[in-house]
């Protein structure tokens, strides 16, 4: 479901399967066409293809060596003398 998101064209929707409905394109407060679309029972095979539709970035999930290096540097700035960590 997707709530005032970006006008798309109905073949694009009606292309990833699935039981579809839209509503009209409006305006928004800022002027911006804007449209809501509900779609459902999306074949897995195309939610690569959904996710690109409602234009939303897939979640990264880092390695374990990624997550040690982010904790690592975190650690050592939040060590470093300063302004931003000092304790009054």
């Amino acid at each position: 479901m997707i709530c005032d998101g970006a006008p798309v064209a109905r073949r694009r929707w009606e292309a990833l399967g699935g039981r579809l409905w839209l509503s009209d394109i409006s305006r928004d407060a800022a002027g911006n066409r804007v449209q809501d679309v509900w779609i459902t029972g999306i074949p897995a095979e195309h939610a690569k293809a959904a996710i690109r539709l409602v234009r939303a970035k897939p979640r990264r999930i880092m390695s374990e060596a990624q997550a040690t290096a982010s904790a690592a540097a975190l650690a050592k700035a939040r060590a470093l003398p300063g302004k931003r960590n000092a304790t009054p």
